[in-house]
Protein backbone atom coordinates (compact mmCIF):
# COMPACT_ATOMS: atom_id res chain seq x y z
CA UNK A 1 0.00 0.00 0.00
CA UNK A 2 1.28 3.46 -0.90
CA UNK A 3 1.28 6.43 1.48
CA UNK A 4 -1.63 7.97 -0.44
CA UNK A 5 -3.65 4.75 -0.01
CA UNK A 6 -2.96 4.71 3.74
CA UNK A 7 -3.87 8.40 4.06
CA UNK A 8 -7.10 7.79 2.18
CA UNK A 9 -7.93 4.88 4.50
CA UNK A 10 -7.22 7.03 7.57
CA UNK A 11 -9.44 9.92 6.43
CA UNK A 12 -12.25 7.66 5.19
CA UNK A 13 -12.34 5.54 8.35
CA UNK A 14 -12.02 8.59 10.60
CA UNK A 15 -15.03 10.13 8.89
CA UNK A 16 -17.06 6.90 8.91
CA UNK A 17 -16.29 6.26 12.58
CA UNK A 18 -17.43 9.75 13.59
CA UNK A 19 -20.50 10.26 11.38
CA UNK A 20 -21.83 6.69 11.37
CA UNK A 21 -21.06 5.62 14.95
CA UNK A 22 -19.54 8.20 17.33
CA UNK A 23 -22.39 10.71 17.01
CA UNK A 24 -24.91 8.00 17.94
CA UNK A 25 -22.68 6.88 20.82
CA UNK A 26 -22.82 10.49 22.02
CA UNK A 27 -26.64 10.42 22.00
CA UNK A 28 -26.68 7.13 23.93
CA UNK A 29 -24.15 8.46 26.43
CA UNK A 30 -26.17 11.63 26.95
CA UNK A 31 -29.37 9.66 27.57
CA UNK A 32 -27.77 7.15 29.90
CA UNK A 33 -25.75 9.91 31.56
CA UNK A 34 -29.00 11.52 32.68
CA UNK A 35 -30.38 8.13 33.78
CA UNK A 36 -27.22 7.35 35.73
CA UNK A 37 -27.30 10.80 37.32
CA UNK A 38 -30.79 10.03 38.63
CA UNK A 39 -30.52 6.28 39.26
CA UNK A 40 -27.05 5.02 40.22
CA UNK A 41 -26.82 6.81 43.56
CA UNK A 42 -30.18 5.42 44.65
CA UNK A 43 -29.23 1.88 43.69
CA UNK A 44 -25.97 2.14 45.63
CA UNK A 45 -27.82 3.38 48.72
CA UNK A 46 -30.40 0.61 48.32
CA UNK A 47 -28.02 -2.28 47.76
CA UNK A 48 -26.42 -2.25 51.22
CA UNK A 49 -29.84 -2.53 52.86
CA UNK A 50 -31.01 -5.56 50.87
CA UNK A 51 -28.58 -8.38 51.70
CA UNK A 52 -30.70 -11.13 50.14
CA UNK A 53 -30.94 -9.37 46.76
CA UNK A 54 -27.43 -7.96 46.52
CA UNK A 55 -26.27 -10.08 43.52
CA UNK A 56 -29.43 -9.05 41.64
CA UNK A 57 -28.89 -5.34 42.37
CA UNK A 58 -25.18 -5.74 41.62
CA UNK A 59 -26.07 -7.23 38.23
CA UNK A 60 -28.45 -4.31 37.61
CA UNK A 61 -25.70 -1.81 38.38
CA UNK A 62 -23.35 -3.67 36.04
CA UNK A 63 -26.00 -3.75 33.35
CA UNK A 64 -26.13 0.06 33.10
CA UNK A 65 -24.09 0.96 29.97
CA UNK A 66 -20.67 2.33 30.86
CA UNK A 67 -18.61 1.35 33.89
CA UNK A 68 -20.05 3.65 36.55
CA UNK A 69 -22.49 1.22 38.14
CA UNK A 70 -19.96 -1.60 38.50
CA UNK A 71 -17.28 0.83 39.73
CA UNK A 72 -19.50 1.96 42.61
CA UNK A 73 -19.88 -1.62 43.87
CA UNK A 74 -16.15 -2.02 44.60
CA UNK A 75 -15.80 0.21 47.69
CA UNK A 76 -19.01 -1.29 49.06
CA UNK A 77 -17.29 -4.68 49.01
CA UNK A 78 -14.10 -3.60 50.76
CA UNK A 79 -16.25 -1.77 53.35
CA UNK A 80 -18.05 -5.12 53.86
CA UNK A 81 -21.41 -3.71 52.86
CA UNK A 82 -21.94 -6.14 49.98
CA UNK A 83 -20.83 -9.70 49.26
CA UNK A 84 -18.15 -10.91 46.87
CA UNK A 85 -20.93 -12.49 44.81
CA UNK A 86 -22.28 -8.99 44.27
CA UNK A 87 -18.90 -7.93 42.88
CA UNK A 88 -18.86 -10.92 40.54
CA UNK A 89 -22.43 -10.22 39.40
CA UNK A 90 -21.58 -6.57 38.64
CA UNK A 91 -18.39 -7.50 36.74
CA UNK A 92 -20.10 -10.20 34.67
CA UNK A 93 -23.07 -7.98 33.78
CA UNK A 94 -21.03 -4.95 32.75
CA UNK A 95 -19.94 -4.48 29.15
CA UNK A 96 -18.33 -1.12 29.87
CA UNK A 97 -18.16 1.54 27.19
CA UNK A 98 -18.36 -1.08 24.44
CA UNK A 99 -22.08 -1.25 25.24
CA UNK A 100 -22.53 2.11 23.53
CA UNK A 101 -21.07 0.72 20.30
CA UNK A 102 -23.68 -2.05 20.29
CA UNK A 103 -26.48 0.35 21.21
CA UNK A 104 -25.63 2.61 18.30
CA UNK A 105 -24.97 -0.21 15.81
CA UNK A 106 -27.44 -2.99 16.71
CA UNK A 107 -29.75 -2.45 19.69
CA UNK A 108 -31.19 -5.97 19.37
CA UNK A 109 -27.79 -7.58 19.91
CA UNK A 110 -27.20 -5.29 22.89
CA UNK A 111 -30.52 -6.31 24.46
CA UNK A 112 -29.85 -10.02 23.85
CA UNK A 113 -26.33 -9.77 25.29
CA UNK A 114 -27.61 -7.81 28.30
CA UNK A 115 -30.41 -10.28 29.04
CA UNK A 116 -28.11 -13.32 28.93
CA UNK A 117 -25.34 -11.61 30.90
CA UNK A 118 -27.85 -10.48 33.53
CA UNK A 119 -29.07 -14.04 34.15
CA UNK A 120 -25.53 -15.46 34.15
CA UNK A 121 -24.40 -12.69 36.52
CA UNK A 122 -27.11 -13.45 39.07
CA UNK A 123 -26.50 -17.21 38.95
CA UNK A 124 -22.72 -16.83 39.25
CA UNK A 125 -23.04 -14.25 42.03
CA UNK A 126 -25.39 -16.43 44.06
CA UNK A 127 -23.13 -19.48 43.64
CA UNK A 128 -20.09 -17.48 44.78
CA UNK A 129 -21.96 -16.36 47.90
CA UNK A 130 -23.37 -19.84 48.52
CA UNK A 131 -19.87 -21.36 48.63
CA UNK A 132 -18.47 -18.48 50.66
CA UNK A 133 -15.90 -17.42 48.07
CA UNK A 134 -14.35 -14.05 48.83
CA UNK A 135 -14.96 -13.92 52.57
CA UNK A 136 -11.27 -14.38 53.37
CA UNK A 137 -9.98 -11.74 50.96
CA UNK A 138 -10.90 -8.82 53.17
CA UNK A 139 -9.24 -9.67 56.46
CA UNK A 140 -10.17 -7.35 59.32
CA UNK A 141 -9.84 -4.01 57.64
CA UNK A 142 -11.19 -4.75 54.18
CA UNK A 143 -8.47 -2.93 52.24
CA UNK A 144 -5.66 -5.37 51.55
CA UNK A 145 -2.45 -5.11 49.53
CA UNK A 146 -2.15 -1.32 49.40
CA UNK A 147 -1.22 1.05 52.21
CA UNK A 148 -3.31 4.18 52.57
CA UNK A 149 -1.43 7.33 51.71
CA UNK A 150 -2.03 9.09 55.01
CA UNK A 151 -3.50 12.57 55.00
CA UNK A 152 -4.39 13.36 51.44
CA UNK A 153 -2.16 16.06 50.07
CA UNK A 154 -3.43 15.79 46.52
CA UNK A 155 -7.08 16.78 47.02
CA UNK A 156 -8.12 19.05 44.18
CA UNK A 157 -9.67 22.36 45.18
CA UNK A 158 -13.11 23.43 43.94
CA UNK A 159 -14.30 19.82 43.51
CA UNK A 160 -17.35 18.79 45.51
CA UNK A 161 -17.30 15.00 45.69
CA UNK A 162 -20.41 13.10 46.71
CA UNK A 163 -18.85 9.95 48.17
CA UNK A 164 -20.63 6.67 47.42
CA UNK A 165 -19.94 3.54 49.44
CA UNK A 166 -17.38 5.16 51.75
CA UNK A 167 -16.80 8.24 53.88
CA UNK A 168 -14.55 11.28 53.63
CA UNK A 169 -11.11 10.51 55.04
CA UNK A 170 -11.51 6.73 55.46
CA UNK A 171 -9.04 4.21 54.03
CA UNK A 172 -11.02 3.82 50.82
CA UNK A 173 -11.12 7.59 50.33
CA UNK A 174 -7.35 7.87 50.81
CA UNK A 175 -6.68 5.20 48.21
CA UNK A 176 -9.26 6.03 45.55
CA UNK A 177 -8.83 9.79 45.81
CA UNK A 178 -5.07 9.92 46.35
CA UNK A 179 -3.19 6.86 45.16
CA UNK A 180 -5.44 5.67 42.34
CA UNK A 181 -5.88 7.53 39.05
CA UNK A 182 -8.27 10.36 39.71
CA UNK A 183 -9.88 13.44 38.22
CA UNK A 184 -7.75 16.09 36.52
CA UNK A 185 -6.31 18.72 38.81
CA UNK A 186 -8.14 22.04 38.59
CA UNK A 187 -6.21 24.68 36.65
CA UNK A 188 -4.25 22.37 34.36
CA UNK A 189 -4.40 22.79 30.59
CA UNK A 190 -6.20 19.47 30.19
CA UNK A 191 -8.82 20.52 32.75
CA UNK A 192 -9.42 23.81 30.93
CA UNK A 193 -9.80 22.07 27.56
CA UNK A 194 -12.23 19.42 28.81
CA UNK A 195 -14.25 21.68 31.10
CA UNK A 196 -14.53 24.63 28.71
CA UNK A 197 -14.60 22.79 25.39
CA UNK A 198 -17.26 20.21 26.18
CA UNK A 199 -20.14 22.38 24.87
CA UNK A 200 -18.27 22.89 21.58
CA UNK A 201 -17.80 19.13 21.30
CA UNK A 202 -21.50 18.47 21.96
CA UNK A 203 -22.35 21.07 19.29
CA UNK A 204 -20.00 19.35 16.86
CA UNK A 205 -21.65 16.01 17.64
CA UNK A 206 -25.11 17.53 17.04
CA UNK A 207 -24.14 18.63 13.53
CA UNK A 208 -22.56 15.25 12.87
CA UNK A 209 -25.76 13.56 14.08
CA UNK A 210 -27.71 15.29 11.30
CA UNK A 211 -25.32 13.86 8.72
CA UNK A 212 -25.43 10.47 10.41
CA UNK A 213 -29.22 10.33 10.30
CA UNK A 214 -29.17 11.38 6.64
CA UNK A 215 -26.73 8.55 5.91
CA UNK A 216 -29.05 6.10 7.66
CA UNK A 217 -31.94 7.33 5.55
CA UNK A 218 -29.81 6.85 2.42
CA UNK A 219 -30.10 10.52 1.44
CA UNK A 220 -28.02 11.15 -1.68
CA UNK A 221 -25.40 13.89 -1.40
CA UNK A 222 -23.88 15.86 -4.25
CA UNK A 223 -20.10 15.85 -4.71
CA UNK A 224 -19.67 19.02 -2.65
CA UNK A 225 -21.60 17.68 0.32
CA UNK A 226 -19.98 14.25 0.04
CA UNK A 227 -16.57 15.89 0.41
CA UNK A 228 -17.85 18.21 3.14
CA UNK A 229 -19.20 15.28 5.22
CA UNK A 230 -16.00 13.32 4.59
CA UNK A 231 -13.77 16.06 5.97
CA UNK A 232 -16.24 17.08 8.68
CA UNK A 233 -16.22 13.50 10.00
CA UNK A 234 -12.43 13.35 9.80
CA UNK A 235 -12.16 16.59 11.78
CA UNK A 236 -14.68 15.17 14.27
CA UNK A 237 -12.42 12.22 14.97
CA UNK A 238 -9.43 14.57 15.23
CA UNK A 239 -11.29 16.69 17.80
CA UNK A 240 -12.11 13.46 19.66
CA UNK A 241 -8.40 12.62 19.77
CA UNK A 242 -7.61 16.07 21.20
CA UNK A 243 -10.29 15.72 23.88
CA UNK A 244 -9.11 12.22 24.76
CA UNK A 245 -5.51 13.40 25.15
CA UNK A 246 -6.60 16.43 27.19
CA UNK A 247 -8.51 14.14 29.53
CA UNK A 248 -5.57 11.69 29.66
CA UNK A 249 -7.88 8.79 28.84
CA UNK A 250 -6.05 6.32 26.65
CA UNK A 251 -7.00 2.76 27.63
CA UNK A 252 -9.53 3.38 30.39
CA UNK A 253 -12.13 6.06 30.81
CA UNK A 254 -14.00 6.24 34.13
CA UNK A 255 -12.37 6.42 37.54
CA UNK A 256 -14.20 5.99 40.82
CA UNK A 257 -13.72 9.66 41.65
CA UNK A 258 -15.12 10.80 38.31
CA UNK A 259 -18.19 8.59 38.74
CA UNK A 260 -18.80 10.22 42.12
CA UNK A 261 -18.38 13.68 40.59
CA UNK A 262 -20.94 12.87 37.90
CA UNK A 263 -23.46 11.82 40.54
CA UNK A 264 -23.08 15.14 42.33
CA UNK A 265 -23.05 17.52 39.36
CA UNK A 266 -24.98 17.51 36.11
CA UNK A 267 -22.30 19.74 34.56
CA UNK A 268 -19.67 17.12 35.41
CA UNK A 269 -21.95 14.53 33.83
CA UNK A 270 -21.96 16.51 30.58
CA UNK A 271 -18.19 17.11 30.75
CA UNK A 272 -17.28 13.50 31.37
CA UNK A 273 -19.83 12.12 28.92
CA UNK A 274 -18.20 14.30 26.27
CA UNK A 275 -14.81 12.85 27.25
CA UNK A 276 -16.27 9.34 27.21
CA UNK A 277 -17.79 9.88 23.76
CA UNK A 278 -14.41 11.07 22.48
CA UNK A 279 -12.68 8.07 24.07
CA UNK A 280 -15.11 5.58 22.51
CA UNK A 281 -14.98 7.39 19.16
CA UNK A 282 -11.20 7.22 18.93
CA UNK A 283 -11.15 3.49 19.66
CA UNK A 284 -13.92 2.90 17.12
CA UNK A 285 -11.76 4.70 14.57
CA UNK A 286 -8.79 2.48 15.50
CA UNK A 287 -10.95 -0.63 15.02
CA UNK A 288 -12.27 0.55 11.65
CA UNK A 289 -8.74 1.42 10.52
CA UNK A 290 -7.46 -2.02 11.55
CA UNK A 291 -10.21 -3.69 9.52
CA UNK A 292 -9.58 -1.39 6.56
CA UNK A 293 -5.83 -1.98 6.49
CA UNK A 294 -6.26 -5.70 7.20
CA UNK A 295 -8.77 -6.10 4.37
CA UNK A 296 -6.53 -4.23 1.93
CA UNK A 297 -3.42 -6.15 2.93
CA UNK A 298 -4.74 -9.69 3.52
CA UNK A 299 -8.23 -9.86 2.08
CA UNK A 300 -11.57 -10.13 3.89
CA UNK A 301 -11.54 -13.94 3.96
CA UNK A 302 -8.27 -14.13 5.87
CA UNK A 303 -9.65 -11.82 8.56
CA UNK A 304 -12.36 -14.39 9.25
CA UNK A 305 -9.88 -17.13 10.25
CA UNK A 306 -10.84 -16.83 13.95
CA UNK A 307 -14.58 -17.02 13.40
CA UNK A 308 -15.02 -20.50 14.92
CA UNK A 309 -14.61 -21.89 18.43
CA UNK A 310 -11.17 -20.31 18.69
CA UNK A 311 -12.90 -16.92 18.67
CA UNK A 312 -14.59 -17.79 21.99
CA UNK A 313 -11.21 -18.46 23.64
CA UNK A 314 -9.65 -15.34 22.13
CA UNK A 315 -12.62 -13.26 23.30
CA UNK A 316 -12.40 -14.63 26.85
CA UNK A 317 -8.67 -13.95 27.08
CA UNK A 318 -9.00 -10.43 25.67
CA UNK A 319 -11.64 -9.76 28.31
CA UNK A 320 -8.98 -10.17 30.99
CA UNK A 321 -7.35 -6.91 29.86
CA UNK A 322 -8.71 -4.13 32.10
CA UNK A 323 -9.99 -0.88 30.65
CA UNK A 324 -12.36 -0.32 27.73
CA UNK A 325 -10.06 0.41 24.77
CA UNK A 326 -9.44 -3.18 23.63
CA UNK A 327 -13.03 -4.08 24.43
CA UNK A 328 -14.37 -1.35 22.12
CA UNK A 329 -12.13 -2.65 19.34
CA UNK A 330 -13.42 -6.21 19.84
CA UNK A 331 -17.08 -5.16 19.75
CA UNK A 332 -16.41 -3.00 16.68
CA UNK A 333 -14.87 -6.03 14.96
CA UNK A 334 -17.93 -8.07 15.92
CA UNK A 335 -20.15 -5.42 14.32
CA UNK A 336 -18.02 -5.79 11.18
CA UNK A 337 -18.88 -9.52 11.17
CA UNK A 338 -15.48 -10.89 12.20
CA UNK A 339 -16.69 -12.85 15.28
CA UNK A 340 -19.76 -14.98 16.10
CA UNK A 341 -22.23 -14.08 18.86
CA UNK A 342 -20.80 -16.79 21.13
CA UNK A 343 -17.49 -14.89 21.13
CA UNK A 344 -19.25 -11.60 21.85
CA UNK A 345 -21.09 -13.24 24.75
CA UNK A 346 -17.87 -14.71 26.18
CA UNK A 347 -16.14 -11.37 25.84
CA UNK A 348 -19.00 -9.47 27.46
CA UNK A 349 -18.92 -11.79 30.48
CA UNK A 350 -15.13 -11.84 30.78
CA UNK A 351 -14.39 -8.13 30.42
CA UNK A 352 -14.70 -5.86 33.44
CA UNK A 353 -14.21 -2.47 31.78
CA UNK A 354 -12.82 0.12 34.16
CA UNK A 355 -14.49 -1.45 37.20
CA UNK A 356 -11.55 -3.66 38.10
CA UNK A 357 -9.15 -0.74 38.61
CA UNK A 358 -10.58 0.50 41.94
CA UNK A 359 -10.86 -3.06 43.26
CA UNK A 360 -7.23 -3.72 42.29
CA UNK A 361 -6.15 -0.53 44.06
CA UNK A 362 -7.88 -1.59 47.27
CA UNK A 363 -7.51 -5.37 47.25
CA UNK A 364 -5.24 -7.09 44.72
CA UNK A 365 -6.14 -10.64 45.78
CA UNK A 366 -9.87 -10.04 45.40
CA UNK A 367 -9.38 -8.50 41.94
CA UNK A 368 -7.24 -11.48 40.86
CA UNK A 369 -9.82 -14.02 42.08
CA UNK A 370 -12.65 -12.04 40.45
CA UNK A 371 -10.80 -12.08 37.12
CA UNK A 372 -10.32 -15.86 37.30
CA UNK A 373 -14.00 -16.43 38.09
CA UNK A 374 -15.37 -14.17 35.35
CA UNK A 375 -12.98 -15.69 32.78
CA UNK A 376 -14.01 -19.25 33.68
CA UNK A 377 -17.70 -18.33 33.52
CA UNK A 378 -17.10 -16.63 30.15
CA UNK A 379 -15.45 -19.72 28.70
CA UNK A 380 -18.15 -22.09 29.97
CA UNK A 381 -21.06 -19.94 28.75
CA UNK A 382 -19.38 -19.00 25.46
CA UNK A 383 -18.48 -22.60 24.54
CA UNK A 384 -21.93 -23.86 25.60
CA UNK A 385 -23.64 -21.21 23.46
CA UNK A 386 -21.41 -22.01 20.49
CA UNK A 387 -22.31 -25.71 20.51
CA UNK A 388 -25.99 -25.28 21.42
CA UNK A 389 -26.90 -22.43 19.09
Amino acid sequence: MSFVDVLDLVVTNASTAFVDVTVFVGVALLVFGVINYKLEGRLVEYIAKRKAYQPVIGALLGLIPGCGGAILVMPLYVKKKVSFGTVIAALIATTGDSAFVLISEDIRVFLALSAISFVVAIVAGCLVDHFGIGKKHLGRGGVVGVKACGECGCRRSNLHIQHMGHEEGDEVDKILHCKAKHHQSVGTLGYKITHKGYLFYWSFLAVGLVFGIMNMMLVEFGDFWLNFVLYFGGIGTLVSVVLMIAGKKYFSDDTHEEVELKLGSFRETLVHNAEETAFVGVWIFVAFLVVGIGTSAFGADNLMMFSGLSAVFIASVLGIIPGCGIQIIFVSLYVKGLFPFAALLAHGISQDGDALFPLFAMNKKASFVATIITTIVALVVGVAWYFLF
